[in-house]
């Protein structure tokens, strides 16, 4: 994909989106991001931590959308595709708010996964660090693209659509076809440890209290 010209990304220019719209069936169907982490909602601790980063924190959720209200979001929207397309169907969902409501000065979209309650406060100015001028960027550890935590500008918002009527849902896939940037991250790869079921919950859970983690 060929580079345009694209504002360089800032708080202020910059919104984060938390994706808790799975069905979280390893977790026994629960709203996953209201499960407790050390006391408090996963969630709740993913909206904090990028409220400090971004202009304003949103929610892409099926359900409870009071709750992550409650938690601090300012808007909570569902996915407009059924059958849970996944993680695309909440950047196609966000197109389309920004869309009709005409969001002024948004440039930049900071995806992170209601389930990674150690997301670094530092995440947005790695990927400040990495701009080149490519419209999409993820986070790479061990080798490993983490696509649900990335930095999307909303110019290539309009091409999820026709991505996921074409048949596809693979978001790694969505993102090479905007050639993105792969961002390596040098801290503990536990920053972006996804909890997907209770033993994986309970292993996070032990290693902060133990000191095993960095925080």
């Amino acid at each position: 994909m060929t580079k345009t010209a694209v504002a360089a990304p800032e708080r202020a220019n910059t919104i984060g989106l938390v994706l808790a719209g799975g069905r979280a069936t390893r977790m026994g169907g629960v709203n996953k991001g209201l499960v407790l982490f050390n006391g408090e909602p996963m969630a709740g601790r993913v909206i904090r931590t990028l409220a400090g980063q971004v202009s304003h924190v949103w929610v892409s959720a099926n359900r409870d959308a009071d709750a992550f209200v409650k938690l601090g979001a300012q808007k909570v929207f569902a996915d407009v595709l059924e059958g849970f397309p996944g993680p695309l169907a909440a950047l196609d969902s966000l197109n389309e708010r920004l869309r009709t409501e005409g969001t002024e000065g948004v440039e930049w979209i900071l995806t992170v996964p209601c389930d990674v309650p150690l997301v670094p406060e530092t995440l947005l100015e790695v990927f400040v660090g990495a701009f080149d001028g490519s419209p999409a960027y993820t986070i790479e550890t061990g080798g490993y693209d983490q696509n649900t935590i990335s930095l999307v500008h909303v110019s290539v918002l309009p091409t999820v659509r026709p991505f996921l009527e074409g048949g596809d849902r693979k978001l790694g896939l969505w993102f090479e076809r905007q050639g993105r940037g792969h961002v390596h991250w040098d801290g503990p790869k536990s920053d972006f440890y996804n909890v997907n079921a209770p033993q994986d919950l309970r292993q996070l859970e032990s290693e902060a209290k133990t000191g095993a983690l960095r925080r």
